[in-house]
């Protein structure tokens, strides 16, 4: 069918107010396709077609896009394109905007559940972050508490036993004896730092202590002192009434007999 036809044919139509797509619709059935044939030779969606076909506006999305489907729709058949537009404009001349079906509908919803899941984050990450820092600190807190009384039973173990100097008695045997009695020697000690000493008195077993600072010691014998000090320069000395000076220095290590010709037995 030659255009010139077809032309004279929509005029006519045009003239009795008959919309785009029945003229297609009609010229579809003359050729006998069908809706599926015609959407696969223009690529419009079959409902589309369908509704180009019925005039229903309401399922069709943007004129722009009707316009294209009437456009293939027209090729398609071998009809005049710019003859069917016009007869769009002439039965639609308002058809601007979006079916319902393609419409945004603006609602709030979607920007509530983002601010509700953004809170709901927030509050999360502050209980998360509240939990750690509340863990951190009981932790520092056991491990305090833990190091101290570790450090107060090894105080306890190592803690040395120390004899007051009160407790020292010299044997019997050099006070009472038959013997006409001898001057005895003194020793005088004060103490000025801690200070562990090793006092042996004549010829009796040797003693150890740990004197604390300001304890005062007095000692007798009647031969002499064998004296080990751990610290010679915590202590002050005097020796039958007499300061012996300087010992030495913190942390040396003095041995001394009193008197110096005393004789210390070899054990």
């Amino acid at each position: 069918m030659e255009k010139k036809g077809n032309t004279t044919e929509i005029r006519n139509n045009e003239k009795q107010k008959t919309h785009p797509g029945l003229i297609l619709k009609k010229e579809r059935e003359k050729r006998g396709l069908s809706i599926e044939e015609v959407s696969e030779l223009t690529r419009v969606r079959p409902h589309y077609i369908s509704a180009i076909e019925s005039n229903d506006w309401e399922n069709l999305p943007a004129e722009v896009f009707v316009r294209g489907f009437i456009r293939s729709y027209a090729r398609a058949l071998d009809l005049n394109e710019k003859e069917l537009l016009s007869m769009l404009q002439i039965n639609e001349p308002a058809k601007l905007e979006l079916p319902r079906s393609f419409k945004k509908e603006e609602t709030p919803r979607l920007k509530i559940y983002l601010g509700l899941f953004g809170a709901i984050i927030i509050i999360f990450g502050l209980l998360f972050l509240y939990g750690y820092l509340k863990g951190d600190n009981q932790k520092e807190n056991e491990i305090f508490k833990e190091s101290t009384q570790k450090q107060q039973t090894t105080e306890k173990q190592i803690k040395p036993r120390i004899e007051e100097p009160d407790q020292i008695v010299l044997p019997e045997d050099i006070l009472q004896t038959n013997e006409p009695k001898a001057q005895l020697h003194t020793l005088q000690c004060l103490v000025r730092v801690r200070t562990w000493m090793r006092v042996k008195i004549d010829d009796n077993e040797p003693r150890e202590f740990i004197f604390e600072p300001g304890a005062r010691l007095n000692w007798k014998a009647k031969k002499g002192f064998d004296l080990l000090i751990g610290n010679a320069g915590g202590v002050e000395l005097s020796f039958d009434g007499k300061p012996l000076g300087p010992l030495g220095k913190i942390g040396q290590v003095v041995k001394l007999l009193l008197p110096e010709n005393f004789n210390v037995e070899e054990e």
